[in-house]
């Protein structure tokens, strides 16, 4: 993209809406900063900028573009990052704390070729800015797709967004555009991997364990799981995502919708499994 296809003003009241160039490209590096750059100063402008900054129809665009990308992406995820020498970072919740986000990026660095981040879910809700959050990391997946991983985490939810603000947050700064973006960003929470395994070794996944584990060998010629929209529709997928680890618990606490485990359970399954859980 050039300068003339991506232009929002820095000073003044006029917020110039990015274009994305013809072709179905991702933006390049350069682009995603000063996206970057803009968003943030719109987070400050106020509730309407964003969408001067970020349109529907561009949010729209940059959603599907990454949700393809995901649907050939298996539910587990298998890096194997040492063979290239490349470094990986996994990033916790962000829940809408672009700002937070931005830093992030500044103190380990830009996505690049020779590095890995997994997101380890939770983009959005309680923080104000999950749009622009969410944006961030959609762009830098779009253009490195092999180098920026998505994983799912309980707020990547039709329900949960509906309680925890990020439904609100869509329609205050899109109004009626609003429930089309969200159909679209449902489909995409719906496509996004459960968990990354790093060199055979090292699990990732937002949640737990399972309360009853899958019977060894089921689903090993599944590699994909089917998008669901309700985590609760899906015994695994709620144990993966919603499942705690808490420091001292020596058994099994089982709540409505999740299982707090104690350090000798986790223990205990990653030595079977030889990886350790993150």
């Amino acid at each position: 993209m050039t300068d003339s296809e991506i232009s929002i003003a820095t000073n003044g009241p006029t917020l110039k809406p990015l274009v994305l160039a013809q072709g179905n490209d991702p933006l390049s590096a350069d682009d995603i900063q000063q996206l970057q750059q803009h968003m943030h100063q719109a987070s400050w402008t106020g509730v309407n900028a964003t969408r001067q900054v970020l349109p529907a129809s561009t949010l729209q665009a940059i959603i599907l573009a990454v949700t393809n990308i995901l649907e050939k992406e298996p539910t587990l995820v298998e890096l194997h990052p040492a063979a290239s020498s490349q470094r990986v970072t996994v990033v916790g919740d962000t829940h809408g704390q672009y700002h937070d986000l931005c830093r992030l990026f500044e103190l380990f660095g830009q996505p690049t070729t020779d590095r890995i981040y997994i997101f380890n879910g939770d983009y959005v809700d309680r923080g104000a800015w999950g749009v622009e959050t969410l944006t961030l990391l959609l762009v830098w997946k779009w253009l490195l797709p092999r180098n920026v991983y998505l994983l799912r985490g309980n707020h990547e939810s039709d329900t949960i967004t509906r309680v925890y603000g990020f439904h609100a947050e869509l329609k205050a700064k899109y109004g009626g555009e609003a429930k089309g973006l969200f159909m679209h960003i449902r489909r995409f929470f719906a496509q996004l991997p459960l968990a990354a395994l790093v060199e055979g070794s090292t699990l990732i996944l937002h949640g737990g364990l399972f309360r009853a584990p899958p019977k060894k060998g089921q689903g090993s010629k599944r590699r994909r799981m089917s998008g669901a929209h309700t985590v609760t529709a899906c015994n695994m997928l709620q144990s993966l995502l919603w499942h705690l680890c808490r420091i001292g618990i020596t058994q099994a606490l089982v709540l409505p919708t999740s299982a707090c485990l104690g350090t000798n359970q986790n223990r205990k399954v990653a030595a079977v499994n030889r990886v350790g859980a993150t």
